[in-house]
């Protein structure tokens, strides 16, 4: 959507690949501040004031709507038991290959029952 949207795959693909020194520098000061904000990481903050400095307060508020919008579907999917399912993503008609090494690994959740 974003591609057909006008979005760079050169944006995407370093987007998708984790890779915020080959974004534009708008782009990876907001990628910087998701992954802080999902994070729970102090470091968001400075991020933030420099967010509320170049767009102002509205667009943090709109940015962080976006990210929690982000979120939702993704949740409610594992937590109904279809998060197993996998897609190819395709930038610019290229599959984009991820490094699952570096995702978080999985939590150990022990499920106890009544």
């Amino acid at each position: 959507m974003a591609e057909r949207a006008g979005v760079s795959p050169v944006i995407l693909s370093a987007v998708l690949a984790d890779n915020p020194d080959t974004m534009p520098p708008d782009v990876a000061l907001v990628w910087k501040f998701t992954r802080a904000t999902l994070a729970h990481d102090a470091g968001a903050d400075v991020y933030r004031d420099a967010i509320v400095n170049r767009w102002g307060r509205r667009a943090l508020v709109s940015l962080a709507f976006a990210i929690t919008a982000a979120r939702i579907y993704p949740t409610v999917k594992y937590a109904l038991g279809h998060g197993k399912a996998c897609m190819r993503v395709v930038v610019s008609g290229t599959p984009v290959m991820f490094d699952h090494g570096r995702l978080p690994a999985p939590v150990d959740v022990a499920v106890r029952t009544p």
